[in-house]
C-alpha cells in the first residue's frame, strides 16, 4: 500500500518510469507522485543497491587532493562560512564559494559545538569544517570502509544513523536524505539526537520545479534508483511540522546542472559517459553561451523558489 513519506497521504496522482542514467544501465524504475503534497518516491526499489553504488561512487575526500588544491578549497569554504577574508573573496572570481558554508553559519553553530554529518562518505565537508576550526565533528555512513579518526576532533563511523547514541548541536543531511529508504524515520532519528533549540540542515533535490515540469522523466535529479524519494517544499514542511521542527529558512540553490544534465538525458547520454560535461569540462555538447544561459536561468529560478534543489534549515524547539 502506498504511503507518502512526507505527508502520509495514501493517494497517488501520477506514475513515472525513470531510467538509470548515471552509469547508463538504463533500467527503468517506477516512481509515484503524492496527490496531496506532490512529493515523489520509488515504488519498486532494487533488493540490492550495491550495483548502483560502485566503489568509485563517492568522492573520497581529502586523501587524493593536492596540498595546493586543498588550500584553495579551504580558503573558499572559510570565506563562505565567515563572509570575510580577502583571498577567499578573490577566489570567488574564478570559482564560487560553496553555499554550504553560508547555510551552516545560519544555524549559529559554534566551533566547539558537536556536529554530525549523515551520509558523510569519507568526509569532504567535515574535513573543510575541521580546517577552519571546528573541533567536534562526526560523520556516519554505512558505506564507508571502516571507522576511523584521522584527526583529534574529526571521526567517521561506519554505521546507520539509528545506531548513533550521542547528542548533537547540528545534524546535516548534505544530499543524503533522498537516498534513504524511509526519510521520515531517518529525520525522526535525527530529531531525537538533536539538542533542544539546535538545528538540522537538509540539502536535497525538490520536485515540482521548472526543470521537473520541463523535462519530465529526463529530469537529471531523478537519479533513479539511488534517489528513493524527492519531496516538494510543501512535503518537507509537512514532515518537519509532524516531527516538531520549525522551518527557519528555505534557500533554493539549483545550478546549471538542472538544464545540461537533463538535456544529456534527453540525448541518451549518461552522466558517466565520455561525452558528458560532468566528466569532461571541454565536452562539445554545449556551447559556452548555452552554459551561461543555463546559469542565468538557474539563478532566476532560485530567486522565485522554482529551482530543483533547496536547503532546509530546521530548528528543534527548546
Amino acid at each position: 500500500m502506498y504511503n507518502c513519506f512526507y505527508c502520509e497521504n495514501t493517494e497517488i496522482s501520477h506514475k513515472y518510469g525513470v531510467r538509470e542514467m548515471m552509469f547508463g544501465l538504463r533500467e527503468t524504475f517506477e516512481y509515484v507522485q503524492c496527490s496531496k503534497c506532490g512529493s515523489i518516491q520509488i515504488s519498486n526499489p532494487p533488493a540490492d543497491y550495491s550495483e548502483y553504488y560502485p566503489k568509485d561512487y563517492m568522492a573520497f575526500a581529502f586523501d587524493n587532493v593536492s596540498e595546493i588544491k586543498q588550500f584553495l578549497k579551504t580558503a573558499r569554504f572559510r570565506y563562505s562560512f565567515y563572509g570575510k577574508g580577502l583571498f577567499g573573496k578573490l577566489l570567488q572570481k574564478f570559482r564560487r564559494s560553496p553555499e554550504i558554508g553560508k547555510f551552516i553559519s545560519q544555524t549559529k553553530t559554534n566551533l566547539t559545538d558537536s556536529v554530525l554529518d549523515v551520509g558523510s562518505g569519507e568526509g569532504e565537508l567535515l574535513f573543510q569544517m575541521y580546517k577552519i576550526g571546528f573541533s567536534n565533528l562526526t560523520g556516519v555512513d554505512p558505506y564507508i570502509c571502516f571507522d576511523k579518526e584521522p584527526f583529534s576532533g574529526l571521526k567517521f563511523v561506519k554505521n546507520n544513523l539509528s545506531q548513533i547514541k550521542d547528542r548533537f548541536d547540528l545534524i546535516m543531511f548534505n544530499h543524503s536524505l533522498e537516498h534513504v529508504l524511509n526519510p521520515r524515520t531517518e529525520l525522526l532519528y535525527a530529531t531525537e539526537l538533536l539538542n533542544p533549540g539546535k538545528y538540522i540542515l537538509v540539502r536535497l533535490p525538490v520536485a515540482g520545479g521548472f526543470a521537473f515540469r520541463k523535462y519530465g522523466t529526463d529530469w537529471i535529479q531523478w537519479d533513479s534508483p539511488r534517489h528513493v524519494s524527492i519531496p516538494t517544499e510543501k512535503g518537507m514542511r509537512v514532515l518537519a511540522a509532524d516531527l516538531g521542527l520549525t522551518v527557519e529558512n528555505v534557500v533554493y540553490e539549483s545550478w546549471a546542472f538542472q538544464f545540461w544534465g537533463s538535456e544529456q538525458n534527453m540525448r541518451d547520454i549518461p552522466l558517466h559517459d565520455e561525452r558528458s560535461l560532468w566528466l569532461y569540462s571541454k565536452s562539445r555538447i554545449f556551447s559556452k553561451k548555452q552554459l551561461k544561459q543555463y546559469a542565468i536561468a538557474s539563478k532566476k529560478l532560485n530567486e522565485t523558489n522554482d529551482g530543483d534543489m533547496a536547503c532546509f534549515i530546521l530548528r528543534k524547539s527548546i
